[in-house]
């Protein structure tokens, strides 16, 4: 790499040669270590071709993680996305030769070598331990790239092969399991949030949701003109603070909290189902998973159907500049929500028991 600004990134990595680097590689969302400020040019297109055409996994990945060092530092660098860009184009490869190697490493074969090991499933030497490797360097440069740019985020989810690449290779690498987090995510997502036992609806808008934790946290958060939730409980105060990246006293290791919130079949004639525990939308899933009607997911809320035990940490922010919001984009009409009930309710037995499945 001598002949890419070499400067910059001797600048960068002598930052990085502190005792420190080895606590940020098991802390990677925590934050990177400070490098002062400088004045000089910042030649991104040659960046962006070495992320391109580097041979070695290992230095792709060592390079992702200075540029995004740099990325962290000064907000301002490289605003156009195209070191973001130019990495999505090689994580896919790199994250598959690097799960070859960490299945491996899950269940080796007793009383063999690594080096036999590594061979033994077809991958070469040099080509399959650097990519491990250098993966937990690479994916924590692929995060700090991606959370900044919409596009190389879109890019990196159509990509057919690299979520489970990425969900391989965080059996043994805890970094990929934040960019396994990022590419089930949500950027932006329009939903039609209804109260039936109250007759009342929203269209609501939700940013840069993880799961369907940090979604129920957003939406139970939000201030309605007419509240309609009555009886329902209200967020602990840390909920909110917690969600949003700040760190508020007294979150216990444990929560216990009713599941309410349904998809569009648990919306019957008579009120919620009476299988409503079919038809929950789940905490763990993406909201991505969401049913839909007319390309509009459908969020039912309503009476909980039971009490259940969850880590607060599964409604913190991805990165610290992954944050979640969710605001009010309009109330429906009783017009409207007429118009959608009888929509809903003249869904074909077949179309529910479809999503009730899922």
């Amino acid at each position: 790499m001598t002949d890419l600004t070499p400067s910059i990134l001797a600048e960068v990595e002598r930052a990085l040669t502190q005792p420190q680097l080895l606590e940020l590689a098991k802390a990677p969302l925590t934050g990177l270590p400070r490098v002062e400020r400088q004045r000089f040019e910042v030649d991104v297109p040659r960046l962006a071709q070495a992320l391109l055409e580097l041979d070695s996994d290992f230095q792709l990945g060592r390079l992702a993680f200075l540029v995004s060092c740099m990325k962290e530092q000064w907000p301002r660098f490289d605003t156009e996305g195209r070191l973001a860009l130019a990495l999505v184009t090689r994580l896919e490869a790199c994250l598959l030769r690097a799960a070859k190697s960490s299945r491996i490493l899950i269940k080796p074969p007793e009383r063999m070598d690594f080096r036999t090991l590594v061979e033994a499933v077809g991958i070469r030497w040099d080509e399959g331990v650097p990519a491990l490797l250098g993966a937990h360097l690479l994916c924590m440069g692929a995060m700090s790239l991606l959370v900044g740019h919409d596009a190389s985020r879109r890019r990196a989810r159509s990509e057919r092969f690299l979520r489970g690449a990425a969900q391989i290779v965080s059996e043994t690498v805890a970094e990929a399991e934040a960019l396994v987090m990022l590419l089930d995510a949500s950027d932006q997502q329009r939903l039609f949030l209804a109260y039936p036992e109250r007759s009342s609806a929203f269209i609501v808008e939700v940013c840069r949701i993880r799961n369907g934790f940090q979604l129920f946290a957003m939406l139970d958060a939000l201030q309605f003109p007419a509240d309609p939730r009555g009886a329902f409980p209200a967020p602990a105060p840390w909920v909110m603070p917690l969600a949003t990246g700040e760190a508020p006293p007294n979150v216990p290791n444990r929560v216990t909290s009713p599941l309410g919130f349904y998809n569009w079949s648990a919306w019957t004639n008579t009120g919620l189902a009476e299988d409503r525990a079919a038809r929950l939308i789940w905490g763990e899933q993406p909201i991505s998973l969401i049913p839909a009607i007319d390309g509009m997911p459908i969020v039912v809320r309503g009476t909980p159907w039971l009490d259940r035990g969850w880590p607060p940490s599964l409604i913190t922010p991805i990165h610290p500049a992954y944050i979640p919001a969710a605001k009010l984009v309009q109330p429906i009409s009783p017009q409207e929500f007429e118009g959608w009930r009888r929509k809903i309710l003249q869904m074909s037995p077949a179309e529910r028991q479809s999503v009730r499945a899922s």
